[in-house]
């Protein structure tokens, strides 16, 4: 009962399951009954390891109870399990020591007390920490073996002390008892610590993705900004040329090259939302200078419920990525992007196709960037990603046949 409701602080937190009511009573119910049953064969075969194995069996009850009634994985339950262990193991020693300074009359009650007091202080400082969200955002692949071998030595103390130590070494027990809290204590905080060099390590990351974003950005104006000026300037030398042109028909094809030369720049986008507007208009100058065809054909309109941010967020970025899936092609005909955004039955739809010629690899849903610096890229999807999310939308990578295909879903609200 002691393992289950440390675990149920943890489930408290944690994304629950339908029916998690009927779960919870069923799961409780079955895991005393099993306990019960465990509890019987080791009164009746006791012998000095099994109380090892006993507390152990009574730890792993709490990881199919935990996966019963919680939206979690198998390891995840395992983890949460482990911790709830540590946290009943120190309230456990905590009450031995209590049980040393006290009378027997009244130690119900305090044991009752010390347990509540201590699962609250560890809920409050360790448990919420470790919870976000209803995720567990520690990365407990890392952590999950040398916390069992912690705890593991940690209980065969406490075993050792119950059965070898007498009341003349009543010390070297009550050592051995603060060890055993400290390890837990350790095991926990650890946890704490590791979640907060997560989050910090994720936001020094993301920092530096942002300049080297800002820096990308910059450059892509820059050469914007380069080429009209360039071709303005073509186009000042073309129009003193005219001036001297007699001939008609001659004089209509240098104007008529004049006119296409503009067509790139005065076919601005109007798809019925400014923001898609520009974002498309921008990328399309870079595909113009760099050979690349991008085809499109996007209703932005009724797009006003996306922040402006987010928008370029997620055109930008989508537009992005395949923009760099094409540049590089040695085949010039392949170096097409094909961009769809409409509207249907209250959802807004982006899909973006591009050829590629990479290996790709998967992680998470999202493919793995195939550039050397790893450490800033690769938050362009994720960014995606996190900004359709964010909207109840849905986001689907597929790849196949060299054929690379973001497609996006967004509820658009009525």
């Amino acid at each position: 009962l002691q393992i289950l409701m440390a675990c149920n602080l943890f489930a408290y937190l944690l994304k629950r399951r339908d029916k998690f009511r009927i779960r919870f009573l069923a799961g409780m119910g079955g895991s005393l009954l099993i306990g019960g049953i465990i509890g019987e064969f080791f009164s009746v075969f006791s012998f000095w390891g099994g109380s090892i194995l006993f507390y152990g069996i009574f730890m792993l009850l709490g990881i199919p109870y935990l996966w019963f009634i919680n939206d979690v994985t198998w390891e995840e339950a395992i983890y949460c399990s482990v911790c709830s262990f540590a946290i009943q193991h120190f309230a456990s020693e905590l009450c031995q020591m209590a049980s040393l300074l006290v009378k027997q009359q009244g130690i119900l009650f305090i044991y009752f007390v010390l347990y509540i007091m201590t699962y609250l202080l560890f809920y409050q400082t360790c448990i919420k920490k470790m919870i976000d969200d209803h995720e567990i955002v520690v990365k407990f692949k890392n952590t999950i073996i040398p916390i069992a071998a912690i705890l593991l030595i940690s209980l065969v103390l406490s075993v050792s002390k119950r059965n070898f130590y007498s009341q003349d070494t009543i010390v070297l027990a009550v050592i051995s008892q603060i060890y055993d809290m400290l390890c837990c204590f350790f095991v926990l905080w650890s946890q704490v610590l590791q979640k907060n060099a997560l989050y910090f390590q994720r936001e020094l990351d993301y920092r530096d993705y942002l300049w080297k974003t800002q820096q990308e950005n910059y450059r892509l104006t820059k050469e914007n900004i380069d080429i009209i000026n360039r071709k303005c300037h073509d186009l000042k030398h073309q129009i003193s040329a005219l001036r001297t042109i007699e001939n008609v028909k001659q004089k209509d094809e240098f104007i008529k090259s004049i006119e296409d030369a503009i067509m790139v720049y005065d076919a601005s986008m109007d798809t019925g939302n400014k923001v898609l507007d520009t974002v498309l208009m921008e990328k399309s100058l870079y595909c113009k200078e760099h050979g690349i065809l991008m085809t499109c054909m996007a209703d932005g309109s009724g797009l006003e419920f996306l922040d402006t941010v987010d928008l370029y967020t997620i055109f930008g970025n989508a537009l992005d990525n395949a923009i760099e899936g094409v540049k590089n092609l040695p085949d010039e005909e392949k170096r097409v992007i094909i961009v769809k955004i409409f509207k249907r039955d209250h959802l807004l739809m982006l899909q973006i196709e591009n050829y590629y010629d990479s290996d790709l690899e998967f992680a998470e849903g999202l493919p793995v960037t195939t550039k050397k610096d790893k450490a800033y890229h690769g938050y362009g999807m994720k960014s995606i990603r996190y900004t359709v999310e964010k909207y109840n939308g849905s986001m689907n990578v597929s790849a196949g046949e060299n054929q690379f295909t973001l497609s996006l879903l967004i509820p658009i609200p009525k």
